[in-house]
């Protein structure tokens, strides 16, 4: 059973947020702290690795997600382009790969009923929880026995959870 179907079974009337207008990207390398610097301020250095912080970056809205020391993802809401341009720019002359996400999935819903329901079918890989999760972090997890990230973070002027998986080819 695949994540989606999973949770549509736990609750057939559960409000999806929708996502159509939203992109994931991911940047990572050497000077990938440097690039985040770069795009986004000094505030980029100060997120620990699974926080994330929301912007309002040149009009849209914007959380930028650190997975790690050097790696981030970047969850944008609107037209992709201004941020193609900035990693393009950002990039020349620095040791880093930036991508779209075209390979991942990712559904969210309002925060309220996810802090409910992602406990009863998610499980979170140690040492992080579930429970309590606070609005920009996330976390690694399984569900139904598919590797997914929980990120709890601003979506559409909410607090909500997005779950992202890869996508079969």
């Amino acid at each position: 059973m695949n994540v989606i179907n999973l949770i549509n079974t736990q609750n057939s009337a559960l409000p999806w947020l929708d996502l159509t207008d939203y992109r994931l990207w991911d940047f990572a390398g050497v000077d990938g702290l440097q690039m985040a610097k770069a795009l986004f301020g000094p505030a980029a250095d100060t997120i620990a690795p699974w926080r994330s912080l929301h912007l309002d970056w040149q009009g849209q809205s914007l959380s930028l997600l650190r997975l790690c020391e050097n790696n981030f993802r970047i969850g944008i809401e609107g037209n992709p382009q201004p941020l193609v341009a900035a990693l393009q720019t950002a990039a020349v002359d620095a040791q880093v790969w930036w991508r779209p996400c075209d390979r991942m999935v990712a559904w969210a819903m309002p925060a309220a009923i996810g802090a409910d329901l992602l406990p009863q079918i998610a499980i979170a890989k140690l040492p992080h929880r579930l429970l309590g999760l606070p609005d920009d972090c996330a976390l690694p997890g399984r569900i139904a026995g598919n590797a997914v990230v929980v990120w709890r973070h601003c979506l559409q002027g909410q607090s909500a959870f997005e779950i992202q998986t890869a996508c079969l080819p």
